[in-house]
């Protein structure tokens, strides 16, 4: 017992989980609210689990045997709520890293369960310093490392998340009904890490290695799926650089036949000008110079990837009689790598060429301004029905899911970029931000 009255084991779990708990799933979140805010509803969930630690000594003046399991299905309903509403993005994929997180932390304590038996004198002292330096140990890696790559290797998942969460679930009530059952003497796997009760144990132990092997296979489709997905965007690419090429090709054939045609100009013009026919010969310049530009390919802008996509995109949306404005000021070297730029702007403007192949009449508008550290782009096509949302993104209307705006997300994640989409008065609009220099 301590100065306060309070059992040295709930203190002991409050210290040694409830606290660096905590800190690890502020860790992983994104912080939705900022860094103040997101530690201040932290600070009150380790505030709330002090109140549950003191309540059964101060109000019920015992701990009775109730009060455990109790204790930790609070514990972990309040964990996964402040979870998924301190992250962005869609709650069934929050859920799942919640529980995720939780998962791999049960997995860690099968572990620990075996260790803190090697430690001499009380076992649970040494089960809870292990535990605390377990956490402690993931908290700072993950405050150092930042947890995006864990959000940019399940990008793909797009309608499976309830799946996900469902799976994860039963693991994890699996995982609990065996810690919670009942021992000899009345306690439990929380009470007496160490216990004569191998059966419980060692089934707990087979979930966690179950769980593993099944989040192994599960990762591994994912990165096999990226790699699918990588690999389309590098042919995407390569198909619109031999697309450019082919169109440097043909430029440099026209400028060639008309450097071959020149001299049957230049007579033609002598002759006018020795007849004194000026406005016959101004005429004629108008004509040819108007030829001329028709048949030399648009320059958008310096990027070659981007400047190709901006071409197909343009004579796409004229072929469909919308009108086409397009200002683009995109460097040569972005810092994206080759199919990263063409699953940004191509997929971008492919979701407004779709779009405008529907509409009997519409507009393409494109925007491209950088500053020495920003890129800032803006594309605005008529859409004749607004997507619906989820969340802050429009929801595919293809079979199965459409790649595309996950796919920019992602991009823009890897680059600490940002993107803003909105439907309005039969417009669709996509903002971007993307850094040109790391902060």
């Amino acid at each position: 017992m301590t100065e306060l009255g309070l059992p040295e084991g709930s203190l002991i779990r409050f210290v040694s989980f409830y606290i660096p708990g905590a800190a690890l799933f502020y860790a992983m979140s994104d912080r939705r609210y900022g860094k103040r805010k997101t530690i201040a509803i932290w600070a009150a969930v380790v505030l709330f689990f002090f109140g549950l630690t003191l309540f059964p000594h101060l109000v019920l003046h015992g701990h009775p045997a109730w009060y455990v399991p109790l204790g930790f299905v609070l514990c972990v309903t309040v964990y996964l709520g402040a979870f998924v509403l301190t992250t962005r993005g869609d709650p069934r994929r929050n859920l799942f890293f919640a529980l995720l997180i939780a998962n791999a932390y049960l997995m860690v304590t099968g572990i620990l369960f075996l260790l803190s038996g090697l430690f001499p004198g009380d076992p649970i002292r040494g089960y809870a310093m292990l535990r605390t330096a377990a956490l402690v140990a993931a908290v700072v890696y993950f405050l150092r490392k930042s947890p995006a790559a864990l959000y940019r290797s399940v990008r793909n998942i797009r309608r499976g998340w309830g799946f996900l969460v469902a799976v994860s679930a039963l693991y994890t009530l699996g995982i609990v009904a065996s810690l919670l059952q009942p021992l000899p003497g009345g306690a439990s796997v929380f009470l007496s890490p160490v216990t004569e009760t191998r059966a419980v144990f060692f089934s707990h132990i087979l979930l966690l290695l179950c769980l593993a092997a099944s989040y192994a296979v599960l990762f591994r489709l994912l990165l096999l799926l990226n790699d699918e997905i990588d690999r389309k965007a590098l042919e995407t690419s390569n198909r619109l650089l031999e697309n450019e090429l082919a169109a440097e090709r043909e430029a440099v054939e026209t400028a060639r036949r008309q450097r071959h045609d020149l001299r049957h100009h230049i007579r033609l013009l002598i002759d006018r000008l020795t007849a004194n026919d000026t406005s016959g010969a101004l005429a004629y310049l108008a004509v040819y110079e108007a030829a001329t530009e028709k048949e030399t390919p648009t320059q958008w802008c310096e990027n070659k990837a981007a400047n190709a996509l901006l071409r197909l995109a343009a004579r796409r949306a004229a072929a469909c009689g919308a009108n086409v404005d397009i200002r683009a000021d995109i460097p040569a070297v972005l810092p994206l790598a080759a199919p990263e730029t063409v699953a940004l702007f191509g997929n971008l403007l492919e979701n407004a060429c779709e779009a405008l192949e529907k509409c009997e009449k519409g507009h393409l508008l494109f925007r491209a301004e950088r500053t020495e550290t920003l890129l800032r782009v803006e594309a605005r096509n008529t859409v004749q029905d607004a997507p619906a949302f989820d969340g802050e993104y429009p929801r595919s209307g293809k079979a199965g899911g459409g790649l595309g705006i996950p796919s920019m997300r992602a991009v823009l994640e890897a680059h600490d970029g940002m993107m803003r989409c909105e439907a309005k008065d039969g417009e669709f609009v996509t903002q971007i931000l993307l850094p040109l220099q790391k902060p």
